[in-house]
């Protein structure tokens, strides 16, 4: 859909799985790094600005576009630091 200039898509991630994604969570599509605001089996939403449309090819996706997808990876605390002498 598309209000006040913003478009909603949902992008089929094919065999990369969603698991452990959540709403918030950044995803680059074609290079240009969206932010989830659903995330369902194989699948997420993203909202696209107005000047996100203008600037980036993603603004010409028809249904059935291919896309790349690069998920951002999460970083994770340890406590190795602290353990190494």
């Amino acid at each position: 859909g598309e209000h006040a200039g913003v478009r909603r898509i949902a992008i089929d991630t094919g065999n990369l799985a969603t698991e452990g994604w959540q709403p918030g969570d950044s995803i680059a599509v074609s290079g240009v790094c969206l932010t989830a605001v659903a995330v369902a089996p194989r699948r997420f939403e993203a909202e696209l600005s107005g000047e996100t449309l203008a600037r980036t090819t993603l603004g010409s996706l028809e249904a059935g576009s291919a896309v790349n997808l690069e998920p951002a990876l999460r970083e994770r605390a340890t406590d190795r630091e602290a353990d190494d002498p």
